[in-house]
Parts: C-alpha cells; sequence; structure tokens
C-alpha cells in the first residue's frame, strides 16, 4: 500500500492593517528598537507561513479622513491576499460595512479593544448590529470582555477569542542586558489612555517619594497637561512629556526605575494592560489600580496559604485534574494516585543566621550564607503547629541529585522550634502523601523592607531546581 501523503497547506497572505508606521517599526523591532507585541502578531506570522501585505498608515486629524484613505489603500491593493487583518476597527469602518452588505468578499479579521455594547436607541442598534455582521472574526484581550459582549447578542460566541497579551520578552531582555549597571530607583508611570492623573499627584505630592510621570499632554478629550499645571508640585515629582518618544527609549527609563504606578479611570476595557505586562517583562513591582479585565491577579495580598488559589484550597488539586481530563484517563483514584506519587519542592526562603539575635537559632542548626541552597527537613513552629517532616528517602534522592549535579547545598531549622520556627506550604501538599520538602535560599531579615541574600547562594538553588526538574523520578 502507497504512503499517504499529506495535503500540503497553501501559504495564507494577509493584508495587516495597523494604526501606526507598520513598515518603519517592523524593521525597528529587528534590532531590538520596538517592542513586537505591539505589532500585534506581525513578527511571528512568517514562522507559520503567513505572509503579510503591510498597510501604508497616514496619520489624520479626523476619523473620516482616516476611513477613506484606509478605504482607498485596501480597495487598490495590487497585492494579493485572502484576509483582512486589523489590530483595531478604527479606519476600517467603511470596510466592515461593505463587507456586511457583500461589496467586500475577503474575510475581516480584528482586535476588539473593548467589548461590544447595546447602542443607545433602536435604529442605532439596528446599524449596529448589522456593522457586526461585517467582521468575521474578533480577538477580545480577556473572559470578562467576551462575556459582556455576548450579553449584547451581536456576535456569537464562535466569532469571540480569547487572546492573552503578553510581552516581547527578546525586546526587554535586550534593554537588560545592554544596562548591567542599572540601580532601579524610584516611581515611574508611563501610559496615556484613561489615566487618573489627578488621583496618582495627589498621592505623590503627599509624600516625598520620588516620581517620574511620563504622559502625553493631551489624550482624546483629556487635557493632562491642564490638570498637572493645577497642582504645585514638589521636586520629588517630574512630569515629561511623550509626544514623539521612542518606545525603546521610554522602556530604558521604565528599567531604571524600582516601581511602576499604573493610575486609570475607571473604563469598561484593559486599559494599562500594555505597562503591565512590561513591568512584568522587566522585572519590576507594580502599584495598579483595580482592572477587572485583566487576566491576571495583581491584588492578591500576601495572607498565607488562605484563600481562593492558596495552597488550602483546591486550586493545586484542581489544576493536576484539568491535566489529567486532558490526558482522556481522569478519575478520582488516578488523581488522588498522581498527588501521592508526586515530588515537590516547595519553593520559599529560609532563615539565615542573624548576628543581631543569635539567641533565636540554633548555631549548629541553621542556615548561613554562600553555604548553598537550604533543605528544611523539619519545619513548624510552637511544637507541631504547621509543621512537616519530610522522610529520609526522599532526602536521600534529593542529596544524589544535587551530588550529581555538583550543587553546594546545606540542611536547616528556621530557628528554635520553642523559639518561633516556621515553614512554607510543605505540610499542606504532606496531606496527599506526597513528598514534599522545603527548599530554598537562606535570607537575612525575612519579610522587612530589604532583604539580603547571597549571589552565590542563589545561583545554587537555580542549579538545584533545574537538576531537581530534570532528574527527580
Amino acid at each position: 500500500m502507497a504512503e499517504k501523503r499529506p495535503t500540503p497547506v497553501k501559504p495564507l497572505t494577509i493584508y495587516f492593517y495597523h494604526t501606526r508606521l507598520t513598515r518603519e517599526s517592523y524593521e525597528e523591532w529587528k534590532d531590538y528598537k520596538f517592542p513586537g507585541h505591539i505589532l500585534y502578531g506581525l513578527p511571528l506570522l512568517e514562522k507559520y507561513g503567513i505572509r503579510s501585505v503591510m498597510h501604508k498608515y497616514k496619520a489624520f486629524p479626523g476619523r473620516l479622513r482616516l476611513m477613506l484613505y484606509a478605504t482607498k489603500e485596501i480597495l487598490c491593493c495590487k497585492e494579493p491576499y485572502e484576509v483582512l487583518y486589523g489590530t483595531s476597527f478604527r479606519g476600517l469602518e467603511l470596510i466592515i460595512l461593505l463587507r456586511a452588505l457583500g461589496f467586500y468578499r475577503k474575510p475581516i479579521v480584528i482586535w476588539h479593544h473593548t467589548a461590544l455594547k447595546t447602542s443607545s436607541g433602536k435604529i442605532r442598534e439596528h446599524i449596529s448590529r448589522f456593522f457586526y455582521k461585517g467582521i468575521d472574526h474578533m480577538f477580545l484581550f480577556s473572559k470578562k470582555l467576551i462575556k459582556d459582549s455576548l450579553a449584547t447578542g451581536k456576535a456569537p460566541e464562535e466569532k469571540l477569542q480569547l487572546i492573552h497579551w503578553g510581552p516581547d520578552l527578546a525586546f526587554y531582555d535586550h534593554i537588560l542586558q545592554v544596562m548591567p549597571d542599572r540601580k532601579p530607583e524610584g516611581f515611574i508611570s508611563t501610559g496615556k489612555e484613561n489615566r487618573d492623573v489627578n488621583t496618582m499627584l495627589q498621592a505623590f505630592c503627599a509624600t516625598e517619594q520620588q516620581l517620574d510621570l511620563y504622559i502625553a499632554p493631551t489624550n482624546g478629550s483629556v487635557n493632562y497637561q491642564q490638570i498637572i499645571e493645577s497642582f504645585c508640585l514638589p521636586d520629588s515629582v517630574q512630569v515629561h512629556y511623550t509626544d514623539g518618544v521612542i518606545p525603546y527609549l521610554l522602556a530604558q527609563k521604565v528599567a531604571r526605575k524600582s516601581c511602576v504606578v499604573i493610575c486609570c479611570m475607571d473604563f469598561p476595557y484593559t486599559v494599562g494592560l500594555t505597562t503591565l505586562v512590561e513591568a512584568f517583562a522587566l522585572g519590576i513591582p507594580v502599584i495598579c489600580s483595580r482592572n477587572p479585565n485583566f487576566e491576571m491577579d495583581i491584588d492578591k495580598e500576601e495572607i498565607g496559604s488562605v484563600g481562593a488559589t492558596g495552597m488550602h484550597s483546591r486550586f493545586f488539586e484542581n489544576t493536576v485534574a484539568e491535566i489529567l481530563a486532558l490526558t482522556g484517563d481522569y478519575n478520582d483514584l488516578r488523581l488522588r494516585r498522581t498527588l501521592q506519587n508526586s515530588y515537590m519542592l516547595s519553593s520559599d526562603v529560609s532563615a539565615a543566621f542573624d548576628p543581631n539575635y543569635p539567641s533565636v537559632m540554633e548555631k549548629k542548626n541553621c542556615a548561613y550564607f554562600g553555604k548553598g541552597l537550604v533543605l528544611n527537613k523539619y519545619t513548624g513552629a510552637r511544637g507541631k503547629s504547621g509543621s512537616n517532616d519530610a522522610n529520609p528517602e526522599y532526602i536521600a534522592q534529593l542529596r544524589k541529585i544535587f551530588d550529581e549535579a555538583k550543587v553546594a547545598f546545606q540542611t536547616a531549622e528556621l530557628g528554635k522550634v520553642d523559639e518561633g520556627g516556621g515553614g512554607t506550604i510543605a505540610y499542606i501538599p504532606a496531606a496527599y502523601s506526597m513528598n514534599v520538602i522545603d527548599c530554598g535560599v537562606a535570607v537575612l531579615s525575612m519579610h522587612a523592607p530589604w532583604e539580603i541574600t547571597s549571589k552565590s547562594d542563589i545561583y545554587e538553588v537555580e542549579k538545584g531546581y533545574e537538576a531537581f526538574l530534570k532528574n527527580c523520578r
């Protein structure tokens, strides 16, 4: 019998519509001068055999002129393409209407930045419903935006798809690599859409904290410059107007700060999301207004292992159950056997010997700087409270793994049992009969505003975790 060969897939060509100078930005991206996520997947399309015809964007003061120009460019495009892909429908309104009427025959796929809304008035509502018939598929940033859109009845569920907004990590890694001498200091706020500048300036004027505010003079109907000039700003608050500022240079400014502030108005879309993912990519803490449209939990206070996503919840167990279900071989007994036969390192810090308070430490059984990662066989405080005792067979296995990988390690307690002690979450998964042990880096002044660790210990911890993931069976 002859081998059946797969049918070759025809390469796809799209018309890529963006409300910025796409070709110039794409060339800058190649040199790490422009973040790729602002190009909405364009740098990745070629990997999947998708060719792009790039729209020649021009800025216009009025929306009508932009729409007429975009329509002319799309209809008169001489290069063949199969799909119109837009990063927003701003400027595409007429093309979408022509699609709904059947005069434009190519499928239209767009990013929809807000939820679909019910229009005021019957005529406007009928026009809006007809308009959305001209869009074949929409990408949205959050489940809530999709849920709110479905509630309007203007688009069926199969037309709406969730795609998460993630940063171009290679771009930000490059920034950090060329800034080896950076010393993060102070707060920074960037972004221009729907920013609550008034609240933020009131807060920083009441403190002596350093803030650098990068913002456009105006955005839409909001005059930020007028709001700013109404304040008598202290020297600790510096305002920089960003018209014409290159994203690469602004990202460098962010990378030099200790904390990113995202103070936004209550607006029904993912306002502030790009600034948020940029901070995450640079590894910078964030103070952010709550936005229910974000697909990430940024306001979870550290209160131990309790709460809906803490280790005491069923979150971990449910996640394992979902993974097993995807394998097609799920039942309750299999779930319990999986948990029982699992191995875990409870990755957290351990108390290093504090020469200022030696009386609360066991000098011969505590962690020291420069001696590698820390294994806490015994954890707990005040006797048996929150305690765990890792079995010796598991410890022997870990020692073998670390020895073979040439990982420096030490064993310790978190302090005198009768003086305090403590532990992390090891005792909780131990309830599943799981092999688990507290394992991390020694730290001085734990939970204080400034903590101290050893760089060599952090290196050994990274090596140890990697060896564990590769070799623990």
